[in-house]
């Protein structure tokens, strides 16, 4: 049980220096709860860093149709304590890209499958 909190507080660690370098335009020096639609416009903003970073995302990097309204579509998936999973789904690539995010807006990881290890619900 310790050695998977561990890992767990050191993966958090890891996506911390990936994605909390500051590129997804968030004020982290205020750690309030943010609202669903904050939550939301944080989670598009984070999907835009992953595409201009070029990061990959489950081995492959994203394509720029995420960022297109026309095309794609964002809900909140799930509310956990201190987190949410939002939903992106993209028509053109019939595909769906989850992001985990903090409530404060902070955006941890990001997959295809929706499934983030060791979540408390």
């Amino acid at each position: 049980m310790k050695n998977n909190l561990t890992k767990w507080l050191l993966t958090l660690a890891l996506m911390g220096s990936v994605f909390g370098s500051g590129t997804f335009a968030h004020d982290h020096s205020s750690h309030k709860k943010l609202s669903k639609s904050e939550i939301l416009a944080s989670a598009s903003k984070g999907v835009s860093a992953l595409i201009a970073k070029k990061e990959k995302v489950d081995g492959s990097r994203l394509d720029v149709s995420w960022e297109d309204k026309s095309v794609t579509s964002d809900a909140i998936e799930k509310e956990g304590e201190g987190y949410y999973i939002v939903k992106f789904t993209n028509a053109k690539l019939a595909k769906s890209l989850f992001l985990l995010i903090s409530a404060s807006g902070d955006i941890y990881d990001a997959n295809f499958t929706g499934v983030f290890k060791n979540l408390k619900d």
